[in-house]
């Protein structure tokens, strides 16, 4: 039937589709039909040749075996004699070498190994800006979950002189956003404000035992002699002999093994510490505490030999249930809250008195101290635990010491020799084989059939003519583009309206009637008990000066009394802050309010009734006598002051500026007059004034 050929067209048409629609579209070119096939008949197949008939020969018969040669006429050689045993006698197996004595076991080194250092798990910045030095130190950082706690090993390094600025201690007080750490380690030197902390890993305080001597090196064994025994005589050639035994092995050495490593010491005690707030009482030596302070049964605080405190700190904790754990040998530190390079180092010299529910008397003995530590009544201070906890686990086994070494084995004892192989007996000789028998001829191959004559191809039918292409239509031309229309002119902006006029301004409403004015000229106005403004007389303010007959503080808290601040001079002076005068217990105290708070106080309980004391009396009082402490002298001559019925109380003494109680001093009544007060510290200033001419 008739089909169409696809060829590709030079021309664009959208039309073109996956099948023909007529004959024009998207040139299909009509071919003719294919023609019809060749009517010649096909050839007959040739009949099948007959088979050949299968050969006739006979299978030749299988020829008879041929009978078996006779065994060889030779008989068989004697078996030959085995062969004497060779005579020489066996060597005896070599004597064992004793093995070497073992060297004995280093012993293991006494050192108790060091805690491991806490691995860095976290780390926090602060901004907070301290010096490097020695300390309680708090940083204060972002509130987050943190890393370490109470006890913890920490180091602050300053980023800004990374890594050779830092401090380094213990963590005594943690919470989320701040940690103090008491600094017993630093690098470094200057004040910082950006301080990177984190877990130290730093070890423990057991220093590290010495390493054990490595143990001698065991004695070498003695080598094995030699078997001793001689060469068998040649044999007469016989059976292979079995080989001789081997010679035993050598007994392990001797030597015993070295003695286990002596176990390492128990390490030393691991520390804590804590600390509580609290007020120094610069005042009594005896006595119950009151809530919130400590007590020196010295005034000169750092010759002190007992301390005491109440049971209740400074912020109302009670921590009765802690004094019973303090004991001899351990240490704590009194330090300026506000200045760290202010404190007193003590260590516990003997068991503490614990009375529960009110205080703790602790026998000491100064370590160390520095920058201002006699701190002044009522001072803010932090009582820093460092106690010794329990005792650490005990060291970690020395390792063993190395093995002596192995004595060489004894030489193996000589093989005894092999006694002579026999001589082997003569092989007889192998039969004749016997004939092989003739093979059968084979049958001849039958005839193969002629193979039948192939049939004739039919003959191919004419292939019809191909139909002529049609010719191409012309392509019509693309019609030319119009022209762009003018555009049209922009039109004019309009004109702007006129502003319009402002509104006229309302006249201003009348002024109202003064109302009636308290008080005279200067006079400051109050409201009065029928609470009406009125001014006073004896209150008043020119701009400058505030005048009143009395001024009452009504500040009270506590201890805490009434208080006046004097703000201190711009310039020419050396005060740390404003100058203070209050009232605190029993004392009337003027003092710097900042820095370390130098001032003076007055004990008013102290003083004559009546108001009789006279600090500065007109006559020929007034004599001042300056001495310098030694640490041993604890009498001292008024010169030129003579006998009469003068008492201590008409004295004024302190040292190194702090009044001391008259209880704590003596003045005899001879010619001179002498003072006899506890022993003045080394380099203190002693300063006595007499108060009267008798």
């Amino acid at each position: 039937m008739a089909k169409y050929n696809w060829i590709p067209s030079s021309q664009s048409s959208s039309g073109c589709g996956c099948a023909p629609l007529n004959v024009h579209d998207c040139n299909w070119p009509y071919v003719g039909a294919t023609g019809a096939t060749g009517i010649g008949a096909s050839g007959a197949t040739g009949s099948t040749g007959l088979q050949g008939a299968t050969g006739v020969g006979s299978q030749g018969a299988t020829g008879s075996t041929g009978p078996m040669g006779a065994s060889g006429i030779g008989t068989q050689g004697l078996t030959g004699a085995t062969g004497a045993t060779g005579f020489g006698a066996t060597g005896a197996t070599g004597g064992i070498g004793a093995t070497g004595e073992l060297g004995a076991t280093g012993a293991t080194g006494l050192g108790a190994t060091g805690a491991s250092g806490i691995s860095p798990v976290i780390t926090r910045q602060s901004s907070t800006t301290h010096p490097i030095q020695v300390g309680t130190k708090t940083f204060y950082y972002t509130s987050a979950p943190i890393g370490w706690t109470y006890g913890s090993r920490l180091r602050a390094v300053a980023n800004s002189a990374y890594p050779y600025d830092w401090v380094e201690g213990t963590a005594i007080q943690v919470a989320s956003n701040f940690v103090t750490i008491y600094i017993d380690k630093f690098q470094g030197s200057g004040t910082f404000s950006d301080w990177q902390i984190a877990l130290s890993g730093d070890g423990g305080i057991g220093a590290t035992g010495s390493t054990g001597p490595i143990g001698a090196t065991g004695s070498t064994g003695p080598q094995g002699s030699t078997g001793a025994g001689t060469t068998g005589a040649t044999g007469v050639q016989g059976p292979e002999g079995s080989t001789g035994a081997t010679g035993l092995q050598g007994a392990t050495g001797l030597g015993a093994t070295g003695a286990t490593g002596v176990q390492g010491a128990t390490g030393l005690p691991g520390q804590s510490a804590s600390f509580y707030n609290y007020q120094a009482d610069a005042v009594n030596v005896s006595g119950v505490p009151a809530n919130g302070l400590i007590i020196w049964n010295n005034l000169t605080q750092v010759s002190a030999t007992t301390v005491t405190l109440s049971h209740i700190d400074a912020l109302g904790n009670d921590i009765d249930v802690f004094f019973p754990l303090f004991k001899t040998g351990d240490k704590f530190v009194v330090q300026d809250q506000g200045n760290s390079a202010n404190f007193q180092t003590w260590e516990i010299s003997a068991t503490p008195t614990v009375v529960l529910n009110s205080y703790v008397t602790i026998p000491v003995t100064l370590v160390t101290s520095g920058g201002t530590s006699q701190f002044i009544d009522a001072q803010n201070l932090i009582f820093a635990i460092v106690s010794s906890g329990l005792v650490g686990a005990t060291g970690a086994t020395g390792l063993q010491g190395a093995t002596g070494a192995t004595g060489l084995t004894g030489g193996q004892g000589a093989t005894g020799t092999t006694g002579i192989q026999g001589i082997q007996g003569l092989t007889g000789s192998t039969g004749a084989t016997g004939l092989t028998g003739g093979q059968g001829s084979t049958g001849s191959a039958g005839i193969t059939g002629a193979t039948g004559a192939t049939g004739v191809q039919g003959v191919q039918g004419i292939q019809g003519l191909t139909g002529s292409t049609g010719a191409t239509g012309l392509t019509g031309g693309q019609g030319s583009t119009g022209s762009a229309g003018i555009t049209g002119a922009t039109g004019a902006t309009g004109v702007q309206g006129v502003q319009g006029i402002q509104g006229l301004t309302g006249s201003t409403g009348a002024t109202g009637l003064t109302g009636p004015v308290a008080g005279s000229a200067n006079q400051v106005v109050y409201k009065n008990s029928s609470n009406n403004p009125t001014g006073s007389p004896n209150f008043t303010f020119n701009g400058t000066d505030l005048s009143a007959p009395y001024f009452t503080s009504t500040n009270s808290s506590g201890a805490e009394g009434g208080q006046i601040n004097l703000e201190r001079p711009q310039s020419a002076t050396n005060l740390d802050g404003p100058v203070a005068i209050d009232v605190f217990a029993n004392l009337v105290r003027i003092f710097e309010s900042g820095g370390a708070y130098r001032g003076v106080y007055l004990d008013l309980t102290q003083t004559i009734s009546g108001v009789g004391t006279n600090l500065l009396p007109t006559s020929n009082a007034g004599n001042v006598w300056t001495f310098t402490g030694n640490g041993s002298t604890t009498t001292w001559t008024l010169t030129g002051n003579t006998s009469g019925s003068l008492v201590s109380a008409l004295y004024l003494v302190h040292i190194d500026g702090v009044v001391q109680p008259p209880a704590n001093y003596t003045i005899n009544n001879a010619s001179p007059r002498t003072l006899t007060i506890s022993t003045v510290p080394s380099g203190s200033t002693l300063v006595v004034v007499s108060l009267s001419t008798a």
